[in-house]
């Protein structure tokens, strides 16, 4: 026997349907215009988004979210009308002029008869942010490591892979960021090798710290170091 929510789902029309799930959901959603531009309906999580009510931002083109680059946004829309781009990242304005980060999924779709662009947004802003810092840290890394002559690496236990920074690549005169364990234990010389491995078992076993001098034959000079 049916459920009374199951016989309601069926007599109510996809559209209807798709419009609730459209209006209702927690992402940013906007229906487009591709041929004008023209933000045609715009979802509750949208118009948080964004700072104004549905009538002011359905009154809007999407190229006008685009700070300083309408261009961009008319580009995408093109591509994306022709499913020939699924997704962009770019910038775009919020009412208060603020300026945020986001990535949007697009997709043409037919609805009541009309072809439209379901673009669906996401604030990526704390992330591009992020991402920022950790550039700006691995910058100040590489010019602290060539002003002292020093580089750093780390081991992953797990694929025994070594990741090497500039300053360890330039060290060991290698040219590939990460090496695999085995072959990294051939830059020290014989004589040190057994030391190397017992600090290595006594990091891993009791959480020594891993502190030695050794001396080392570069990859591509020879010159012993």
């Amino acid at each position: 026997m049916k459920k009374e929510d199951d016989v309601h789902l069926e007599k109510e029309k996809p559209n209807e349907l798709f419009q609730k799930l459209f209006d209702f959901h927690t992402t940013v959603q906007l229906m487009i215009d591709p041929s004008t531009g023209r933000i045609v309906d715009a979802n509750r999580a949208a118009t948080d988004f964004y700072g104004c009510p549905k009538e002011q931002l359905t009154q809007m083109n999407a190229q006008e979210l685009a700070p300083g680059s309408p261009e961009k946004n008319k580009n995408w829309i093109e591509q994306a009308s022709k499913k020939e781009l699924k997704y962009v990242e770019l910038q775009q304005q919020l009412v208060n002029k603020s300026i945020r980060d986001v990535e949007v999924y697009m997709s043409p779709l037919e609805l009541n008869g009309s072809e439209l662009l379901h673009a669906i947004v996401h604030d990526i802003s704390n992330r591009k942010q992020a991402e920022k810092i950790v550039a700006l840290n691995e910058a100040r890394l590489r010019q602290a490591e060539m002003a002292s002559k020093s580089g750093n690496w780390e081991l992953h236990l797990d694929s025994q892979e070594i990741f090497a920074s500039d300053g360890a690549l330039r060290i060991y005169e290698v040219h590939q960021d990460h090496l695999d364990y085995s072959s990294v234990r051939q830059f020290p010389l014989p004589e040190y090798r057994a030391m190397l491995d017992q600090a290595m078992n006594n990091l891993l076993r009791y959480g020594n710290k891993y502190e030695v001098e050794f001396r080392i034959q570069a990859a591509d000079s020879g010159k012993i170091k």
